[in-house]
């Protein structure tokens, strides 16, 4: 029997396929008899007491454009047996809109979540483990922002709502003059919101940093991100690059302890980020690294994230 899975993506023709853990699950899930739509946050609508989706029914393959849509459809998100909430950040109205119409349908199983996407940010979920991070400061003020870089002498600041890497820069008391123009670029390009600064941990120069893939309270795989020469940044979307990578004891009691909250509210898929023995960031909303892992592990992970749908 053919089943109906809903993928709500980013646009197919703007993904990148070297990287996107959304394909690889869908192309999984085709091999399992479903059908796989596609479609995005605007094409949602409620109409007659229901929540509808103009869909694409959609084919990936493996050579460009690497997706096919074979006919589109208006379909009640009911009719779904499985919705995946897959799209990239910003984490705006837009995505907050999609979020609070999917909370009224009935009988589909969403992950992550609506509920648990729109109560928890990945840059807010570690505030919650706080014993378990770098030291942080979350704000708009200026002088607290100063007091922070100068307490601290290296701090990481970056958006609060941004992801992949995007807008981080390494602040140090001698950057100050710097500080007003950078936060306004902040507010222009993610909005009138708060940063986020941590101390920075220089370990991440060279070690890098580590992404665990979790299903609910399991560890999936982990490996580490080495940034590129001179940088930052680990993110693989940066410019960083993965390594093999087994969990130290402290790293596995860090991950057990996340792992109970992300049971607790269904959480399908996240990826948890960890400098060190520092608990950096939760990502729930479109976490990657199932190709990068199943390259370096010779393995299918999507397999046991699918069959997380099930459990």
């Amino acid at each position: 029997m053919i089943k109906k899975l809903g993928l709500q993506i980013d646009h197919p023709s703007s993904l990148n396929y070297s990287s996107d853990s959304s394909v690889l699950i869908a192309k999984y899930a085709s091999s399992k008899n479903f059908e796989v739509w596609t479609y995005q946050p605007s094409d949602l609508f409620f109409k007659d007491g229901k929540v509808w989706v103009k869909a694409h029914l959609t084919a990936f393959t493996n050579e460009p454009p690497f997706y096919n849509f074979i006919f589109s459809e208006v379909i009640k998100l009911e009719d779904f047996e499985i919705i995946l909430i897959r799209q990239d950040p910003p984490f705006n109205f837009e995505y907050l809109t999609a979020c609070y119409l999917m909370k009224s349908v009935k009988h589909t199983k969403i992950f992550n979540s609506p509920d648990f996407l729109i109560s928890n940010p990945e840059k807010i979920i570690p505030l919650y483990f706080s014993y378990l991070m770098p030291k942080t400061l979350i704000t708009d003020n200026l002088q607290l922002l100063e007091e922070f870089i100068t307490r601290e002498r290296k701090v990481i600041l970056k958006p609060l709502y941004s992801y992949a890497g995007k807008g981080i820069n390494l602040i140090t008391p001698s950057d100050f003059h710097l500080l007003p123009d950078l936060i306004v670029n902040y507010k222009t390009s993610y909005g009138n919101l708060p940063v986020i600064a941590q101390k920075y941990l220089p370990s991440v120069m060279e070690d890098g940093d580590v992404r665990v893939i979790m299903s609910f309270d399991k560890i999936i795989t982990c490996f580490k991100r080495i940034p590129e020469g001179g940088k930052v940044i680990a993110n693989l979307a940066q410019g960083g690059t993965a390594h093999k990578h087994i969990l130290t004891t402290s790293q596995l009691e860090i991950c057990n302890e996340i792992g109970k909250f992300l049971k607790k509210n269904n959480c399908l898929f996240a990826g948890i980020d960890l400098i060190e023995d520092n608990l950096i960031e939760v990502n729930v909303t479109s976490p990657t690294g199932l190709i990068t892992a199943n390259s370096l592990y010779n393995q299918k992970f999507e397999e046991i994230i699918f069959s997380g749908l099930f459990s």
